[in-house]
């Protein structure tokens, strides 16, 4: 058994002739051969379990050593033995390390997963782009918006965010102008599909987020690293010098060129927004047209839903060690030892940004369900009122949960993403039907919970009982 997992990991003559030409330390004894070495149990094991998933540097080391060798020989080995049958991923560092990863099982299942559930004409596609699915898609693009701009370190007020894209308010500053102009792009991407990714369409992307932004008034804070820790900061000058080189480089894996066929399209959108963020081909914001790129790529690869993931605030949990293990593979700091440690293995980046994308898709899952049944709730406690929409259904259910909830005609129109008319229709039915009421501030009028409420929550309290 063990000599086949052997053979699955060493698929590739050249490992045999990288093996035999590695220095062993002085903590080895010189007459260790390599047959020897490959009999050793201890090494064995270790082997094993890479090749199924990534370990931490701590539990590499809690873990029976092979005899005569000493804990960073052997790590050094393993990391050998990994760059001999890792697939190669572009593009390299200025310094010219190279990168890689090892397609271990669990990134093999996870990928898998992530494509089955996100292909075009899956159920949770067919959910999320009907005419009833919206306001998922509306929610996690504010979501994601939000994350990438605190990703980025541009400063603005979330309280202003959130105003400036659920409630469609204009722009008041060069932040906020970027920050909707990012909220928007993402509606132009299907119109990119039938163009080859390329440095132009990266400056095409780069002109929409800019558009009437004046780039000097934008405000900058800290930058958070997400999973570029780990990483050297390269100086804009430097990123200027080698932009063109890295945008030819990154439009070539984008467009699958010379492409591994064994590497997995699923894990290619977050590694290129990653680069992107990196590298800074097209400065301040290198790192929004590269998430935009992420997505084209998705949608291009026949994976739309993938696209539509707010994979940013998921990485921004991550780094703010919202989500930890065992959610994901590594904390921070396990991954950051793990990047110092060998910069060229990128096993350890794939396996957690994958992870981040499962989880932010198992949460849409959740979302979607847990909004599936309220709504059937709702149909049943509606059934003297068959005529009301599903639009309708889902603020009384919202009214229900939060009575102090406030209803904007505004907020209704972007959350499902219909005209001006058709919400404020939605709001004055519900009005005129006595199960909201209506009040006037400034120019703006609010709806809040009216009093046919109390006779669905009774409804709802005699359903409940009857079920029980």
């Amino acid at each position: 058994m063990v000599m086949c997992q052997l053979l699955f990991i060493f698929t590739r003559p050249v490992w045999i002739y990288r093996l035999c030409l590695y220095r062993w330390d002085r903590n080895m004894s010189d007459d260790t051969s390599l047959v020897e070495l490959l009999q050793d149990t201890n090494f064995k094991s270790l082997l094993a379990i890479e090749v199924r998933r990534c370990l931490t540097w701590d539990e590499f080391l809690s873990m029976p050593q092979p005899m005569n060798m000493s804990p960073l020989t052997t790590w050094n080995l393993l990391m050998q033995v990994g760059r001999c049958v890792g697939l190669e991923l572009k593009p390299n560092d200025f310094d010219g390390t190279e990168f890689w990863y090892r397609r271990t099982y669990e990134l093999d299942n996870l990928a898998s997963t992530i494509s089955c559930a996100c292909r075009a004409g899956s159920h949770l596609h067919k959910t999320v782009t009907g005419a009833e699915g919206h306001h998922y898609l509306i929610k996690t693009r504010i979501a994601e918006t939000l994350a990438a701009a605190a990703l980025d370190g541009l400063v603005i007020p979330q309280e202003h965010a959130e105003a400036l894209l659920k409630m469609d308010r204009a722009p008041q500053n060069a932040t906020e102008r970027l920050l909707a102009n990012k909220f928007l792009a993402n509606e132009q991407l299907t119109n990119l599909t039938g163009e080859p990714f390329s440095a132009e369409l990266f400056r095409h992307l780069r002109d929409i987020l800019i558009a009437d932004v004046d780039m000097s008034q934008i405000e900058l804070g800290p930058v958070a690293h997400g999973l570029l820790v780990g990483t050297t900061d390269y100086a804009d000058e430097r990123c200027q010098e080698h932009a063109e080189s890295q945008m030819s480089v990154m439009a070539d894996v984008l467009n699958l060129k010379d492409t591994d066929p064994d590497d997995l399209a699923a894990l290619k959108g977050n590694l290129i927004a990653d680069a992107f963020a990196r590298y800074r081909p097209l400065g301040l914001v290198s790192s929004q047209v590269g998430r935009l790129c992420a997505r084209l790529f998705a949608i291009k690869q026949g994976l739309p839903v993938l696209a539509l993931l707010p994979v940013s605030r998921a990485e921004l949990d991550w780094e703010q060690g919202t989500i930890a293990p065992p959610d994901v593979a590594f904390d921070k700091s396990n991954f950051e030892i793990l990047r110092r440690r060998n910069a060229g293995d990128l096993t350890p980046y794939q396996t957690v940004a994958t992870q981040l994308t499962l989880l932010t898709l198992r949460n849409l899952e959740d979302r979607i369900a847990t909004w599936e049944r309220r709504d059937a709730e709702m149909r049943e406690v509606l059934r003297h009122e068959p005529l009301l929409n599903q639009r309708q259904r889902a603020i009384l259910a919202r009214a229900l949960r939060a009575p102090e909830a406030e209803f904007q005609i505004r907020y209704h129109k972007t959350n499902h993403n219909i005209a001006y008319t058709t919400a404020r229709r939605d709001l004055l039915e519900l009005y005129k039907k006595n199960y909201l009421t209506m009040e006037q501030r400034g120019k703006a009028f609010v709806f809040l919970s009216g009093p046919r409420l109390d006779e669905l929550q009774a409804a709802r309290r005699t359903r409940k009982r009857q079920e029980h």
